[in-house]
C-alpha cells in the first residue's frame, strides 16, 4: 500500500482493508499448516519468501500510520 492511498480512506474504508489483510494471513496459516500433496516444492524458495516478507514490512506501516490516520 501506498501512503498517498492510505490517507484518503475513510476509517469504514480502513476497517475493511484490514479485515481483508486479516483474513488473507490467516488463509495463509491454514495453508501452511496443512500439507499439499507435493507441487509446492518444486517452486524457487527466494520467490515465497520474498513475497512473505514484503507483506509484513506493508502490515508494519500500516499499524505505524494507523494512529494518525484515524486520529
Amino acid at each position: 500500500m501506498h501512503y498517498s492511498v492510505l490517507h484518503l480512506l475513510s476509517p469504514k474504508q480502513f476497517f475493511f482493508l484490514e479485515e481483508a489483510l486479516r483474513n488473507k494471513e490467516r488463509k495463509q496459516k491454514q495453508q501452511r499448516r496443512i500439507p499439499s500433496a507435493g507441487g509446492k516444492k518444486k517452486r524457487a524458495p527466494g520467490a515465497a519468501a520474498d513475497h512473505s516478507s514484503s507483506q509484513m514490512s506493508c502490515r508494519r506501516s500500516f499499524y505505524i500510520w494507523r494512529p494518525f490516520l484515524i486520529g
